[in-house]
Parts: C-alpha cells; sequence; structure tokens
C-alpha cells in the first residue's frame, strides 16, 4: 500500500501555454510543472529537449545521490526518464 503524504499535495502546470504553443502542437502536455504542498510551491518539474524531466527542489531539501554513485554529492535537481516517474520521486520523498 502506497504510504499517504501528510499533507495535501497538488500538481499544477508551471508555466501557462502561449498560443504559439498550442498551434504547434495541442497534444503536447505542458513542458512544466510545479508541485504545491498546502498552497507553497515545494518542486518544479520541467521537460527536456532531448527527453526526460528534471525535479528540482525550491528550499533545502536535496535528492540523495543514485546507488551507481555512492559517492556523489546531493543535489536539489534529478533527472528521470518520464514525468510519472518523476511525480512519483517527489511524492515518495514528501512522504518520508
Amino acid at each position: 500500500m502506497p504510504t499517504q503524504l501528510p499533507r495535501p499535495l497538488h500538481w499544477g502546470i508551471a508555466t501557462p501555454r502561449t498560443y504559439h504553443d498550442s498551434y504547434l502542437d495541442t497534444t503536447a502536455p505542458p513542458t512544466s510543472w510545479v508541485a504545491n504542498l498546502n498552497g507553497q510551491p515545494v518542486c518544479i518539474l520541467k521537460g527536456k529537449d532531448i527527453g526526460g524531466w528534471t525535479a528540482t527542489w525550491m528550499g533545502d531539501r536535496l535528492w540523495q545521490p543514485p546507488a551507481h554513485l555512492p559517492r556523489a554529492t546531493p543535489q536539489p535537481m534529478s533527472f528521470f526518464s518520464s514525468l510519472e516517474d518523476a511525480k512519483a520521486a517527489v511524492e515518495q520523498a514528501l512522504a518520508t
């Protein structure tokens, strides 16, 4: 059973779409999302041109280094292969 977040988490579009964006592809998802916790932004997800997504904490929170780089310094930004993976990682980090 997934852990419940202690506070309400809300995902919203970080940057509104422009006419130019919608003209190019009306089915494309937004390229930036923001996680709001109790009305405060805590993390922003940004789609990358090369594919994948970055998740950047706003504040003092840091991502732990990946298992294959145990000596790496924790960073405020981490890369994920999909939007779903990035959202799940943010939700899991906030639940702990």
